[in-house]
């Protein structure tokens, strides 16, 4: 990077801070920004703005509710986020004359693939949590308006109920978190997961874990199926 005069300057995405924001030689002066923070907090995904703009782009905007229902489900800073390859690709699906599911279809592609090379997926797994827990554990959530801080009732609670401990102020129920809306986004889940479930199992190769018992337990069984 230091080499290239045309460049003015770099950024370095992903899911991990670099360890100590030091790990190449003589790069300094780092500016680290996460989904907390308030600057740029637009720029980790498509806006609500950018999606509407991308639905007319298509003629799609009366899709609008159920795009919004399914994939506006991250808050970064204050600004709410739509994971773009999922919207990118729903909107694919809704284009396409394609009868197959967009989630199951890339899938038997792979699969075909995998075959005609000599190779094929020896486990399907599905974890399994019922519905109604989903909906407790999401309905627990709070978030704080002012400084993006996120809590849950039973898992992270707050030292004052009802109060950001960063900044104090009131937290709220984000409308992604509503039963109302958690149940609606299950049911196309299910609708275009069930496909899935059926494909892999008429293969004979899906593993069913229960998903409601403890993490390193869930984990254990998954090592147990996959052998390791």
């Amino acid at each position: 990077m230091k080499t290239n005069d045309a460049l003015e300057r770099g950024i370095l995405t992903g899911c991990l801070r670099i360890s100590k924001e030091s790990i190449f030689t003589g790069l300094n002066n780092f500016t680290v920004r996460n989904i907390t923070d308030k600057e740029a907090s637009d720029c980790f995904g498509f806006t609500q703005k950018e999606i509407d703009d991308l639905l007319k782009y298509y003629d799609l905007i009366e899709k609008r509710p159920e795009i919004k229902d399914w994939y506006d489900g991250y808050l970064f800073g204050k600004t709410d986020i739509y994971n773009p390859w999922s919207a990118l690709n729903y909107i694919k699906k809704l284009l396409s004359d394609d009868q197959f599911l967009a989630i199951s279809r890339p899938v038997i592609d792979s699969d075909q693939i995998l075959e005609a090379n000599g190779e094929k997926v020896d486990f399907a797994i599905d974890i399994d949590v019922p519905d109604e827990n989903i909906v407790r554990r999401m309905g627990g959530r709070r978030a704080c308006v002012n400084c993006g801080a996120t809590y849950h009732i039973v898992y992270s609670p707050t030292k004052v109920e009802g109060k950001c401990d960063k900044c104090g102020e009131e937290l709220i129920v984000r409308d992604d978190d509503k039963p109302e809306t958690v149940l609606s986004r299950l049911e196309v889940y299910h609708n275009q997961t069930q496909p899935l479930i059926d494909y892999y199992n008429e293969q004979g190769i899906l593993k069913s874990v229960d998903g409601t018992i403890d993490m390193k337990d869930v984990f254990n069984e998954i090592v147990k199926i996959l052998g390791a």
